[in-house]
């Protein structure tokens, strides 16, 4: 009997052990890249931003891994992820752009902040990625820029899981505003989740235009 309620309680301290280990998977698996870069303003979000969504991952439930090795943007390594963030960079390596392409045309999420959309022809980091420019974001070539960084009042435009929990309108961090090459709202495939509301104009110096951050569709 007493060797029976050993097993017993061993099979029920095994099963606590696996439901622990169930209940602490990542619901989804983020892969960051930054760029090597003496940018102090790129190296300060960078650096804000690796601290940043570690936190946030302890809290929501998934996991977050950065990494300047942009080899590891390739097939077998993305297969592990759901979700990869670009900051402040894009790849140049056309086996990685093309690790990311099919990444991407086969369910995969992305995040991309600042300068990781950024293209001028001619510059150090020119329009070459006609699919990434012009089809998945969209907005073509940078043209100008407000500086110095200034907030602005950012509205929320329609329901979407990614603005759930926002107010209508709220102030933004001081930040650079660009205009791009294309105007976003007259593509079919981009859906507008926030835009610069009209009482942040004239925002900064420079020129802009109602800057948004987007949805892809399909």
């Amino acid at each position: 009997m007493r060797m029976k309620t050993l097993v017993g309680l061993g099979a029920i301290a095994l099963v606590m052990v696996m439901t622990r280990a169930q209940a602490a998977a990542p619901a989804f698996k983020v892969l960051a890249f930054y760029p090597h870069t003496d940018d102090l303003a790129h190296v300060s979000f960078i650096g804000e931003a690796n601290n940043w969504f570690p936190e946030l991952a302890r809290t929501r439930g998934f996991s977050y891994e950065a990494t300047d090795d942009w080899s590891k943007l390739n097939r077998n390594t993305l297969a592990s992820y759901q979700v990869v963030v670009f900051l402040d960079a894009r790849p140049d390596d056309p086996a990685e752009r093309q690790a990311f392409r099919d990444y991407m045309e086969h369910g995969g999420g992305w995040l991309g902040f600042h300068f990781a959309g950024f293209a001028l022809t001619p510059s150090k980091f020119p329009q070459n990625w006609d699919w990434y420019h012009d089809e998945f974001i969209g907005a073509g070539s940078y043209v100008s820029n407000t500086w110095r960084p200034t907030s602005a009042v950012l509205r929320v435009e329609g329901e979407h899981p990614v603005t759930r929990g926002l107010p209508a309108t709220f102030t933004s961090a001081p930040s650079e505003w660009y205009r791009w090459e294309r105007d976003l709202r007259k593509n079919p495939d981009i859906r507008v989740l926030l835009s610069i509301d009209p009482s942040s104009f004239p925002l900064g110096t420079g020129q802009t235009a109602g800057c948004i951050q987007m949805e892809k569709l399909g």
